[in-house]
């Protein structure tokens, strides 16, 4: 008995034109996937920040107890957070909550810097004393290669006891 062997047909070239093409397409797609919370970061353009209880609480009578000429800036870790809708889409698109907050461990508070350690991708909140009697809410260079570094999705800033500026990453930098 002869057993005829055959070759499978070979198919037209532009049919693995095609099978490539879809193939490509699904690699982009798998990669741009694990980008997508990054696309939807960059996309958004108005955030509203709010530090509310019981990190507000905590952070405001941190900030009495340490009103006074000289002192250093102090750093905290971001805990607890969430981002959800606004409800007012003409004003803002996202509401970033902070609440909870903890100390960070810090080497060199200084009264116009800090380095302090927290989580890699950990949010931070660090605080900037009166200079000459009058808030500082700007954030420095430092401030934001330090936030850019570490991969935090957002940082704020305590210029006084009751004033927080949140920045939020937007296409690889940071804004208010």
């Amino acid at each position: 008995m002869i057993e005829e062997h055959r070759e499978p047909p070979i198919a037209p070239p532009w049919l693995m034109l095609l099978a490539w093409a879809a193939a490509l397409l699904a690699i982009a797609i798998c990669a741009n996937r694990s980008d997508a919370q990054d696309a939807r970061d960059t996309v958004s353009s108005v955030r509203i920040g709010v530090v509310s209880e019981p990190a507000f609480d905590a952070l405001a009578a941190d900030w009495r107890r340490h009103d006074k000429p000289g002192v250093v800036e102090r750093g905290y870790c971001i805990t607890q957070w969430y981002r959800s809708r606004y409800p007012d889409s003409e004003l803002a698109d996202s509401i970033v909550r902070v609440t909870r907050v903890e100390r960070a461990v810090t080497d060199g508070a200084r009264s116009n810097g800090i380095n302090m350690a927290c989580p890699q991708g950990t949010p931070t909140l660090h605080t900037h004393p009166l200079d000459d009697g009058y808030p500082n809410c700007d954030a420095s260079k430092p401030d934001f290669d330090t936030a850019q570094e570490d991969g935090e999705p957002f940082f704020v800033i305590q210029c006084d006891r009751r004033t927080f500026v949140f920045f939020y990453r937007y296409h690889g930098s940071y804004r208010k």
